[in-house]
């Protein structure tokens, strides 16, 4: 529309009987084609601004976002947004190609060839590119010496002159403009080689064409004896000081200080033979502004060039002099004093756009170094700027997000200022260069340059008002801080914010949340406030949750407005229901029905056209169930039919996305509400499969503990707007711990393993450095960052391990492993020592394999005595060897602080295995490869088995772990192999007692390992099956198939005999128990924990449990899934490779 011919104009679009345009954003060339190719035209020139070439378009805008490859058949094939948030000076043009051949004159010209236009000679003009069949000319954003160089020497000239304004010097060209933001080193082949923004895009008219003047010859003879791209100071107070000015042709020039910093200044210094430089300043500040040319402007040197020349820079401006360039540079003086010259703990300001501001750097015994972020902020940075002179600070932030990183040592970290000091080394730090940082974590400040006006004196930090709207309950949000007024972030800030502030303000309630850019102005100054999480209920917009004072990643373009309601009714249509939620209607619980989702003020269906199982397991997990059960058609699942919009069409996900809006879908359809699409989700279960909560999606804040081993621990995740995420375990400490156990139903947490790791950790990070007294009935009720602000990967996801009935723990001795220590069994609330009457190797095996470990090295039943929690110990445990964990054991609890003033002897100790390969096997020696010694690892080290009492039914079991059928004999080793010098040590597995049906050695009874048995009476040995397996040769004749037949009859009814032999010593031994008058732990016996970890035994469930699920204030919910599991923690998954 409103092109000048048929092959260009303004785009318009079809839909629903109306037409309507197109939107700009991420509009390219390969959108631009589809356009041509569906209207007949062979190609794209051109995509462009409609508003800037032809006009705006009115009605709708239907097509935001499109992204086309350039293959597809119609506009409407590419991908796009399903709505838009474009004004119609967005609107997008494009120009098309009328002919699917170059011209004559231009046929068999390579892309990227470029001349000089309308020049008074062959060496200097408009340069112009070829590019698909048309010349164009090139926009002089970011054009530079290097630019030109290129052009020059791929004309065949040895160098470029000049760079200068094709308008001014020669003419403007017509026709596309092919090129914008060239970056060339200089030495490019050709100008297609050199970085740029892409062919046609650019934001340029042909007022910006740029033109190149080329030299002639090698050398270029100047008048002067001052040779070109000297440099000198001036107006300074010593030689080391002043305002820049460079020679060339004959005269001195000022540079324009756009883009200056520290590194344009230090190359200054060195080439006037000063060492570095101090500051980089405008001349205008500092000293007093120039006359003549401004030879320089948008300098940008990485800090080691020879001279400014050699910059990066451009040779034309649009500055006046009050932007002329100064530096401060070290003087010479200075550089041989020595530490003498500064005070230890001076502080600068590096590599800022001004003095003001920049990277911060403290003086310590005769050199500078940079100071880590850790824990920095607008404290901090207001006693560097009162320290450097300046009233006040405005923000603190990271060096390395406005400035360049610094380099040399890092001398403070940890940084807590007061405020009220006088100079940074006066603050609280971990001691000068103790740091755990590196220089991607440099701290930077920005200063405050003015001090508060007397109009605003007395205003509070955190007032907020409503500018440039039409009444005064509308407008751009600003809000003051330290004397300033400034903006508000649009990031994440919702109806809820809004709300606080038309409270604040004492409107009734908020109407509405808009661009101050669209509705209003933009802003000015600084940006205050960033991702803003008002419940709604708060007194002030400071007392919501927040980045920090002054933290943001934004631009005054996305400064937010509100509206609020002048009378105490707002509008009915206004929702606080973000675009894109989803819900389900019409089921009979929460985690079935009709999908809907919430666009623009109302709910509206979903049209089951290609809707299958991905899809609706997106709309499940973004409701807070884990996954979906079924995709169906909502009338024949009995959910009914929609009544108001049919909003999206043919949705496809892959099943990852974490909302529904994700996905690939159609806003225009053929559906009725027959096709209303319907999901059932998967409601969560515990470990033992019975339902955590029948009152899902999650409320806002719930907890859950994920990849346990019981419902009591796990990794921490929390649930906010629609989906589960995890929190980093920076600060985190026992009084969170306490918060999130009280709130998931469990007694208290660990006081060893509050902070635990637990692998598998996805999605988002929602909280932060938590920080709880422990007296909070929720976890999102503690001090903590605002939502999703953090520094963490994964790996920082914190687990807890909350405190349950019958949990063991090996309480670790001095400097001993996580897998030893002395045991320990919680009870009625508190931790109780174990004693060692009756204990042996049975209940310790049964120890280690309930901590995830595969059995015990040994255990050690004397010698220690340590006090309790409280006033009662585990006289004795008493177990038959069929228990799976030692709750299910006799536990005998009796009065006493310690066993051994309980006269139950002394603290029992337990080592378990920590590898995984702990208990292999092999057997050694010079005989046939199924005989020899038995050897036995442990820690990387091969060993011997040491038994007086060796008997076949051990040997059956080495042999069937080594994949022999059985045993054929067993033996004392007559030649023990040697394990070097006898006085050292290797370890021995003693005295292993096996009744033949285990499945490892180290499964066996035994006396435990150790280091210093030689095993002086003989060392194992076994002859094994030659056959492996089960495998019978049928070479052996008719004999051995008969006696196989007797063996096969014979071995169910041995299996039988031995069942009702077990049932029958069961039956006793519960009756035994049952007559038991001593205290006996009333605990029902559970399965073996699972184990959710990336390396758990191999015999290990591969489920991701989400082990228990919480509301946000807590309550009794957790209880019905409490079964008696112990806590497993990474150091016992984490199986070390040998």
């Amino acid at each position: 529309m409103n092109g000048s011919s048929s092959a260009e104009g303004r785009v318009e679009v079809y839909f629903q009987g109306e037409w309507g345009t197109v939107c700009d954003d991420l509009f390219d060339i390969q959108d631009a084609t589809v356009i041509c190719h569906q209207l007949g035209f062979p190609s794209a020139l051109r995509a462009v601004s409609a508003a800037t070439e032809f006009s705006m378009g009115s009605g709708a805008i239907l097509l935001d976002d499109l992204e086309c490859s350039g293959d597809e058949s119609t506009l409407a094939d590419c991908s796009h947004a399903r709505w838009s948030n474009c004004e119609h000076s967005e609107d997008v043009g494009v120009v098309c190609s009328t002919s699917a051949t170059a011209a004559p004159e231009v046929s068999g010209i390579p892309d990227g060839r470029v001349r000089l236009v309308d020049g008074s000679s062959s060496s200097e003009g408009r340069v112009e590119v070829f590019y698909q069949g048309n010349w164009g000319t090139v926009c002089d954003d970011a054009f530079d010496i290097q630019d030109a160089t290129v052009i020059c020497h791929q004309l065949g000239f040895p160098s470029a002159v000049g760079v200068v304004s094709a308008f001014s010097e020669f003419a403007i060209g017509s026709g596309p403009i092919l090129l914008d933001n060239l970056g060339c080193y200089g030495d490019e082949s050709t100008l297609a080689d050199c970085s740029h923004t892409g062919w046609t895009a650019h934001d340029c008219s042909h007022l910006e064409d740029v033109g190149v003047i080329c030299s002639t010859s090698a050398t270029v003879t100047e008048g002067s004896e001052m040779p070109d791209g000297s440099v000198r100071l001036v107006d300074g107070n010593s030689p080391s000081e002043g305002r820049v000015e460079v020679y060339y042709r004959g005269q001195w020039g000022t540079v324009c200080d756009d883009l200056w910093d520290i590194q344009d200044a230090t190359v200054v210094c060195r080439q006037l033979g000063f060492p570095s430089a101090l500051r980089a300043v405008s001349a205008e500040d500092e000293f007093t502004i120039g006359d003549g040319p401004i030879f320089f402007d948008d300098v940008e040197c990485v800090g080691d060039e020879a001279t400014l020349a050699d910059c990066r820079h451009l040779d034309w401006d649009n500055c006046a002099h009050s932007e002329d360039a100064g530096v401060f540079c070290v003087p010479l003086v200075m550089a041989t004093e020595g530490p003498d010259v500064f005070e230890d703990g001076s502080v600068r300001l590096v590599g800022g756009d001004s003095s003001h501001e920049g990277r911060v750097e403290v003086y310590y015994r005769g050199q500078w170094g940079t100071v880590c972020d850790d824990l920095w902020d607008i404290d901090d940075a207001t006693v560097v700027c009162r320290q450097l002179g300046f009233p006040s600070a405005i923000r603190a932030l990271s060096a390395a997000d406005e400035f360049p990183v610094g380099e040399g040592p890092i001398f403070l970290d940890d940084v807590e200022c007061s405020g009220d000091e006088s100079t940074l080394a006066d603050c609280s730090h971990r001691g000068w260069n103790d740091n755990n940082c590196g220089h991607s974590e440099d701290a930077g400040v920005i200063c405050s340059t003015t001090t508060a006006d007397p109009e605003i004196a007395g205003i509070p930090d955190g007032s907020v008002r409503l500018v440039d709207g039409s009444s005064s309950s509308e407008g751009r949000v600003e809000v003051f801080y330290q004397g300033n007024w400034g903006t508000v972030c649009d990031d994440a800030f919702d109806i809820q914010d809004a709300t606080v502030i038309c409270h604040q303000l004492g409107f009734p309630s908020a109407v509405g949340v808009v661009s101050a850019v669209t509705k209003f102005a933009m802003g000015s100054g600084p940006i205050l406030l960033d991702n803003l999480g008002c419940y709604g209920e708060e007194s002030t917009l400071a007392d919501c949750s927040h980045a920090g004072w002054t933290v943001h990643n934004c631009e005054h373009s996305e400064d937010v407005g509100v509206i609020c309601s002048s009378s105490a009714s707002a509008a009915p249509e206004v929702s606080g229901v973000p675009d894109g939620s989803v819900r389900l209607e019409g089921g009979s619980s929460a985690h079935e029905g009709r999908v809907e989702v919430y666009y623009r003020g109302s709910w509206g269906t979903v049209c089951d056209d290609s809707w299958d199982i991905n899809a609706a397991s997106v709309v499940c997990r973004q409701l807070g169930f884990t996954s979906a059960e079924a995709a169906l058609n909502s009338q024949e699942a009995g959910f009914g039919m929609g009544e108001r919009r049919i909003l999206l069409d043919e949705v496809e996900c892959s099943g990852e996305e974490s909302n529904l809006y994700e996905c690939r879908y159609k806003e225009d359809h053929n559906c009725n509400h027959s096709e209303d699409a319907g999901v059932v989700c998967i409601v969560p279960t515990s470990t033992q499969g019975s339902i955590v909560s029948d009152n899902l999606p999650a409320e806002y804040g719930a907890l859950r503990l994920a990849g346990g081993t019981a419902p009591s621990n796990g990794r921490l995740e929390v649930h906010y707007r629609g989906q589960w995420g995890t929190v980093c375990n920076d600060q985190w400490d026992l009084q969170n711990a306490q918060v999130v156990c009280r709130q998931l139903g469990f007694g208290s947490a660990d006081p060893v393993l509050y902070q635990s790791k637990y692998a598998g950790g996805q999605g988002p990070i929602l909280m932060n450095e938590v920080s709880c007294t422990g007296t909070e009935t929720s976890l999102i009720s503690c001090p903590r960052r605002h939502w999703k602000q953090h520094n963490c990967t994964h790996d920082d996801d914190v687990g807890v391990v909350c405190q349950r009935p019958g949990s063991v723990r090996l309480v670790s001795l001095g400097n001993s492993p996580d897998s030893e220590g002395r045991l320990e069994m919680f009870v009625d609330g508190e931790w109780l020592p174990v004693c060692n009457p009756g204990w042996d190797m049975t209940g310790a095996n049964m120890v280690c394999r309930q901590l995830g470990f595969s059995s015990a090295i040994n255990t050690n039943i004397a010698g220690v005595n340590s006090n309790g929690q409280g006033s009662s110990i585990i006289n004795r445990v008493s177990c038959t060897g069929s228990e799976v964990q030692l709750k299910d054991c006799k536990v005998e609890v009796v009065q006493g602080s310690s066993c051994h003033d309980a006269s139950a002897g002394s603290d029992v100790i337990v080592q378990c295995l920590k590898h995984r390969s702990d208990g292999d096997v092999k057997l050694a020696g010079s005989e046939p490869l199924f005989k020899g010694e038995v050897q036995i690892l442990l820690e990387g080290v091969w060993g011997a088995v040491c038994d007086t009492d060796w008997q076949l039914s051990d040997g059956e079991v080495v042999c069937r772990q080594l994949g022999y059928s059985g045993a054929k004999s067993v033996y004392q080793s007559q030649n023990p192999r040697d394990f070097g010098n006898e006085d050292s040590a290797f370890p021995t597995l003693r005295q292993p007692m096996c009744s033949g049906m285990e499945s490892k050695i180290m499964s066996c009874k035994n006396s435990g390992w150790s280091q210093d048995d030689k095993c002086e009476k003989g060392r194992s040995g076994v002859e094994c099956n030659q056959q492996k397996g089960l495998l019978i040769s049928t070479k052996q004749g008719q004999g051995l198939a008969n006696g196989l037949m007797i063996t096969v009859i014979a071995i169910p009814a041995a299996s039988v005999l031995f069942i009702i032999v077990i049932i029958i010593l069961i039956i006793k031994v519960r009756g035994q128990r049952t007559r038991t008058q001593s205290h006996q732990m009333t605990i029902s016996p559970s399965q073996p924990p699972c184990q959710c970890s990336k390396d758990r035994p191999d015999n290990a469930s591969d489920d991701n449990c989400y082990a228990a699920v919480g509301g946000p204030m807590g309550g009794p919910m957790a209880e019905s899934t409490i079964d008696m599991f112990n806590p497993v923690y990474e150091t016992s998954l984490n199986w070390p490779r040998l």
